[in-house]
């Protein structure tokens, strides 16, 4: 069973309160309840645009060197129930200027996470 990616937690709720999904769901083995598969993009721009050229990389700078970061993003949730979801993430990262970044050696990077979320 899948779900498209505007339906909210109260939504799945509604799913899983239908008698019809109900009657389905007593019937199928433990855990095996909606996924959703989500994708997103996003990019993240910050600097000084006042134009003054004294900016600097220090965390204690008043005038910050500025940077340019793009995301994407690939998630899965599946909603095991009623009231716990699992959501894994992986993101691609990319960094107009690295040595800025966590990683300065490497302008583009990934990043996994996993999150469980239970609702009582």
């Amino acid at each position: 069973m899948a779900l498209d990616r505007d339906r909210s937690p109260e939504r799945v709720d509604d799913l899983l309160d239908d008698p019809q999904t109900e009657a389905d769901a007593a019937e199928m083995p433990a855990g095996r309840g909606p996924f959703e598969a989500a994708s997103r993009f996003e990019t993240l721009s910050f600097g000084d645009t006042s134009g003054n050229t004294d900016a600097s990389s220090s965390r204690r700078a008043e005038i910050v060197l500025g940077n340019y970061d793009r995301a994407i993003t690939f998630g899965v949730n599946w909603y095991v129930n009623r009231w716990v979801r699992l959501q894994a993430n992986l993101i691609r990262e990319q960094l107009l200027d690295p040595t800025l970044g966590p990683l300065p050696e490497r302008p583009t990077f990934w990043s996994r996470v996993l999150r469980i979320q239970v609702a009582l």
